[in-house]
């Protein structure tokens, strides 16, 4: 069985974030919440080496309701506010953790690439999102190349859209002073 998975990283209006704060962050709690979830994550941090639990780790993160993420797409998805990533196998925020290394990962808010962030929060952990994807030139091909490398039977994608994608929306949002989603899901 193939295993699509979707990435989706937005900024939020005040409006927005008390609608759908509360939604996402019951959603990801119960992730962050999993034992079995929080060791596989522990044990990358420690080795940083990506095996099959990594992987799994990803796909374990399937939204059994649909429902709300539709209806969060359809009211606060834009093509200004919005980047949506659609791949196979492997997600997106899987392939650049394991193309940014644990150390960098370890400066990126949430749990496997899930987290709401208010727009009082963001201005305080913007700096570590930006540092977790800042690369000398020559790093910065490696990484590509890993990124590269763990997309490789998804569509089409421009991996540096796809590495780019959580710094450039998270200062966008800084800057509109605005709050920031990211959600990562396995879709069955």
């Amino acid at each position: 069985m193939s295993v699509s998975m979707l990435w989706m990283v937005s900024a939020l209006d005040a409006r927005a974030l008390d609608r759908w704060a509360p939604v996402w962050t019951n959603l990801f709690d119960g992730y962050a919440s999993r034992e079995d979830l929080r060791a596989r994550w522990r044990r990358w941090l420690d080795d940083g080496q990506p095996d099959e639990s990594f992987a799994q780790m990803f796909s374990a993160v399937a939204h059994g309701g649909w429902k709300d993420f539709w209806e969060f797409s359809n009211e606060c998805a834009s093509e200004l506010l919005t980047d949506v990533h659609v791949t196979r196998r492997c997600s997106a925020p899987e392939a650049f953790f394991h193309a940014i290394g644990p150390a960098r990962a370890r400066s990126l808010p949430g749990f496997l690439g899930n987290f709401v962030l208010k727009p009082g929060e963001l201005p305080a952990l913007l700096p570590g999102i930006l540092a977790a994807f800042s690369f000398p030139p020559h790093e910065r091909i490696q990484v590509r190349d890993r990124v590269d490398e763990a997309l490789a039977d998804s569509a089409p994608r421009d991996i540096d859209d796809v590495l780019d994608t959580l710094p450039r929306r998270a200062r966008w949002a800084a800057d509109n002073t605005m709050g920031l989603v990211s959600i990562c899901q396995a879709i069955m």
